[in-house]
């Protein structure tokens, strides 16, 4: 050992409680600050799909299987053993990147959950889009000139 460089990184010193089976074996974790926003976010979608539905509009079946998968690959990359492994395994960490950016992104960016979204917010609260693309907002023939939208029931452009 050249200076015992490799003592430093613990080679050939295994501590009595690591293995890779028994971090696969801890279960999922419940760690707050990653299960609490998507949590939120699971729940401001299900809130906005279903106001969404009540008032006549839809989101197509598929779109929210996607939204659902999403978020359950996100869990699975963020929460599950695999998190554990990941810190100790390179292979597990890159599964985890897979996961994330081959798995969960595509699937939320074809689930578009942008208007389910900003209907799950309660009204006094909801974010209000710079665009013509807020809900309530008549934007037809305006072109995506954010000048000519109007509020339902006006008569004069905003």
């Amino acid at each position: 050992m050249a200076h015992g460089a490799a003592a430093g990184f613990g080679a050939g010193t295994i501590s009595p409680g690591w293995s890779v089976s028994a971090l696969a074996a801890e279960g999922w974790s419940a760690r707050p600050e990653v299960a609490a926003p998507l949590v939120l976010v699971a729940g401001l979608y299900a809130i906005g799909w279903w106001r969404l539905s009540r008032r006549g509009g839809s989101v197509s079946p598929w779109r929210v299987a996607a939204a659902g998968a999403g978020l359950l690959a996100l869990a699975v990359a963020l929460l599950s053993p695999l998190d554990g492994l990941a810190h100790a395994l390179f292979s597990a960490h890159m599964l985890q990147h897979l996961l994330l950016v081959a798995v969960a992104a595509p699937l939320l960016l074809l689930a578009d959950p942008f208007a389910a979204l900003l209907w799950g917010f309660p009204r006094r609260c909801a974010p209000s889009p710079g665009g013509c693309y807020g809900p309530g907002r008549a934007c037809a023939g305006s072109g995506g000139d954010s000048r000519r939208c109007r509020w339902p029931g006006s008569s004069t452009s905003s």
